[in-house]
């Protein structure tokens, strides 16, 4: 293949990425406004994903800037990796501080059942693959 055929291709699973994300994103706005205000590492995804929108749109013109769309979708990777560490370590915490709590019982699968006070409900899997 040429080098041309390559950047053509690259330049195309660039625009289905921007686009597919871009729909996902829209849908899920309210959470997607929410996790900007409240997570630095989900800042760090979406200023990656911003960086790779706008240089992948620059990219039609000249080719030379789809190696900066690349590094925004190495950020964009680096920001959801820490976000997921993020989401496993306050799971982690929650699961401890309601293990804790009297009113609440590990049922099973680590689903945590909160039959009154300030945790009252159901935690589903919340647990799940941590030892007691």
């Amino acid at each position: 293949m040429t080098k041309v055929k390559i950047i053509n291709i690259v330049k195309a699973v660039n625009t289905i990425a921007i686009i597919i994300l871009s729909i996902i994103f829209l849908i899920g706005s309210g959470f997607t406004l929410l996790a900007i205000l409240t997570s630095k590492s989900f800042q760090v995804a979406m200023f990656g994903f911003l960086i790779a929108l706008i240089f992948g749109i620059l990219a039609y013109k000249k080719s030379y800037f789809l190696w900066f769309s690349m590094l925004g979708w190495l950020i964009f990777g680096l920001g959801n990796n820490l976000d997921i560490k993020e989401a496993v370590n306050k799971n982690n915490q929650a699961c401890i501080e309601l293990r804790q709590d009297q009113n609440c019982t590990e049922v099973k699968d680590g689903t945590i059942d909160c039959i009154s006070g300030e945790n009252l409900g159901i935690y589903p899997q919340i647990c799940k693959g941590l030892i007691k």
